[in-house]
């Protein structure tokens, strides 16, 4: 019986919080970003990062962006998540 109701609390706890939750969106981008002077690694210009081949790095605002390689050329690809608030 107490297990009955625990489980009862917990589905009523899911259907109230659940609705609540903001869905989230996210953005993708790529460009080529092979570093000239450090061959097998990409440039983040705009910071000033160098990145290794399967490395990521995390901005503060939500975003990541992941070196990799992709046939001759260095690729940086950038994910970034955005909460959304219900209307």
């Amino acid at each position: 019986m107490l297990r009955a109701v625990l489980l009862a609390e917990c589905a009523l706890v899911l259907v109230l919080l659940l609705p609540a939750v903001p869905p989230a969106r996210a953005a993708l981008a790529w460009g080529n970003a092979t570093d000239p002077d450090h061959p097998g690694t990409c440039l983040l210009r705009r910071e000033g990062i160098r990145l290794k081949n399967g490395q990521e790095w995390y901005f503060p605002n939500c975003m990541v962006a992941s070196c990799y390689r992709h046939r001759n050329d260095m690729m940086v690809q950038y994910i970034s998540y955005v909460w959304s608030l219900p209307v």
